[in-house]
């Protein structure tokens, strides 16, 4: 097969295609896969502007393919490397000042609220001279293991007299009383009154609206 490229840097011989071909038949990355063609497309004697444009990429990530392989005639070396990602930039942004600063009342720092939030704890460290996002904040207490819920209020303790309102209010329908109470209007008390003496006498409910 005649080559078209007959730079030293393209040269790949019968035991590279070979290598190529078997790994492109098991590559499952679309990246991989793509590397794995141009090459051998070059190794089966096309030129490198022809296998980037049949894998529709630029002739320069061609060549860098090649010389990825070339370096030691292994496949592997077209597959990505684990990186490292992008470096922290909040290394003070630790867990234990979380927590201290998730220990403070916001209401003691000279805020209206009563719990903490993201977008609120952020402007509190920022003001603090740590400037960081909510979504940085957010990623950073998740880590740390909170988790953000919406604050419950409870009573603490049952008022001592509601049980003793209740049975005062079963003994006064059985002996027909009502005792006014503050919130009730004179008509209202009436009303009330006349149904307890109605219920005392065993008149049924629906035989009051003939009364």
């Amino acid at each position: 097969m005649q080559r078209h490229d007959h730079s030293p840097e393209t040269w790949l011989d019968e035991a590279d295609r070979k290598r190529l071909a078997v790994a492109l038949a098991g590559a499952r990355e679309a990246r991989v896969y793509r590397r794995l063609e141009a090459l051998l497309l070059v190794a089966e004697g096309h030129s490198v502007a022809e296998a980037a444009q049949r894998c529709r990429v630029n002739r320069s990530s061609v060549h860098r393919w090649l010389v990825q392989y070339r370096a030691e005639h292994e496949t592997t070396a077209l597959i990505d490397r684990p990186r490292s990602g992008r470096p922290r930039l909040h290394h003070t942004l630790t867990p234990r000042r979380l927590a201290a600063a998730l220990a403070r009342d916001p209401r003691r720092c000279g805020y209206q609220a009563t719990s903490w939030t993201v977008p609120l704890l952020a402007h509190d460290l920022a003001a603090k001279g740590l400037a960081v996002s909510p979504r940085t904040l957010r990623r950073r207490l998740h880590e740390a293991g909170y988790r953000w819920k919406r604050p419950r209020y409870v009573y603490v303790a049952r008022a001592p007299h509601l049980a003793q309102k209740k049975i005062s209010w079963a003994s006064d329908r059985r002996t027909g009383e009502v005792r006014r109470s503050p919130h009730l209007t004179l008509e209202a008390a009436h009303v009330l009154l006349s149904l307890s003496r109605r219920f005392s006498l065993g008149q049924h409910p629906h035989d009051l609206s003939g009364a």
